[in-house]
């Protein structure tokens, strides 16, 4: 009980959603498989399952020893290469560090607005190659949370 009230509400719902979809998954394998008589599909199924399953387990061992990295910040720019499944997005924290993520361009940022990205732990070294860097890293993103708008008066991020 104690992980549900300090886990961040974005990989909580991860954790909860993640093993939701493998079995609605398997709901539909077994449906198709009553219906068709689909051995195939239903192993497909069932393999989803247990994949979701060991997901939210290595997801679950991860929330709780808190083996993720916090980055946060205020969005000061979204630059999206053409051709690409990602963009950047350059947040500045309250010092003035700017740092800059490659995240999917299905996520939704704006810019002049505070938000905090979560990412698996363990240092992921560069290889120097925007391309090499993103793929490798692809499976590192856990979510990001808006936090609201920046105001101009306000001294410390939340």
């Amino acid at each position: 009980m104690e992980l549900v009230k300090s886990c961040p509400k974005v990989l909580l719902h991860r954790l909860l959603f993640t093993p939701l979809i493998g079995a609605g998954c398997l709901a539909v394998g077994i449906a198709y498989y009553c219906f068709a008589k689909d051995k195939v599909f239903l192993s497909l199924s069932g393999m989803v399952f247990a994949a979701s399953i060991v997901q939210t387990i290595r997801l679950y061992r991860l929330i709780r020893r808190k083996n993720y990295r916090i980055t946060e910040g205020v969005c000061v720019g979204v630059m999206a290469k053409p051709m690409r499944r990602c963009r950047n997005v350059r947040l500045m924290d309250e010092d003035g560090l700017e740092t800059t993520l490659l995240l999917d361009k299905r996520t939704r940022v704006k810019i002049g607005f505070r938000y905090r990205a979560y990412f698996k732990g363990g240092d992921h070294p560069s290889l120097g190659s925007e391309y090499l860097d993103t793929a490798l890293s692809g499976g590192c993103f856990l979510g990001i949370e808006e936090l609201g708008a920046y105001s101009f008066g306000e001294k410390r991020l939340k």
